[in-house]
């Protein structure tokens, strides 16, 4: 019998698409309690959960690549998005073995902790190259927001898991 090499092909890209998608609708934003949520950090949450839970779905070369890309479409300081991403997926990797059998709570603790380091070397780097920061509660919104949404991000990658299967 023949084997179909197609299907292991798009299951290895759904979670690229899925990264994709919400950076392509990062223009437009969600009015949550006067707070403005950027989809560019909900990327963030996607990235971590593949990482851990998926680990073939991305490597450094794919982020860096499209982190350069976001920083082209979104008119980001070059490198910016890709420092970020690949952060984000290094410190994952890293702890992907303890994180697969750490209950959510850990996970969750630890996802917080990175995106806690995210957002001040963001604002770091916004004050030395632009002199200003964003105002204080659209940054503090888009953190908890981010932080909040992390178990709806969680249960989508969760459920994609599930569905995609094994690649075997």
């Amino acid at each position: 019998m023949k084997k179909n090499h197609i299907k292991p092909f798009f299951i290895r890209l759904i979670p690229l698409f899925c990264v994709c998608l919400v950076l392509l609708i990062d223009n437009f934003s969600v009015r949550l309690f006067g707070f403005s949520q950027s989809f560019l950090t909900n990327a963030l949450g996607f990235i971590f959960c593949f990482t851990v839970f998926r680990v073939t779905a991305f490597n450094s070369i794919l982020l860096f690549v499209l982190g350069l890309i976001t920083d082209i479409i979104l008119v980001f300081p070059l490198g910016f998005s890709s420092f970020i991403f690949c952060f984000v997926f290094f410190v994952a990797q890293f702890n992907r073995r303890f994180l697969q059998q750490a209950s959510f709570n850990r996970q969750w603790l630890v996802f917080s902790l990175t995106i806690t380091a995210v957002f001040l070397f963001g604002t770091v780097f916004l004050k030395t190259a632009y002199g200003a920061v964003p105002h204080p509660l659209y940054l503090t919104g888009e953190f908890v927001g981010l932080i909040l949404l992390y178990p709806f991000i969680a249960a989508v990658c969760g459920w994609l898991n599930k569905k995609m299967g094994s690649l075997t």
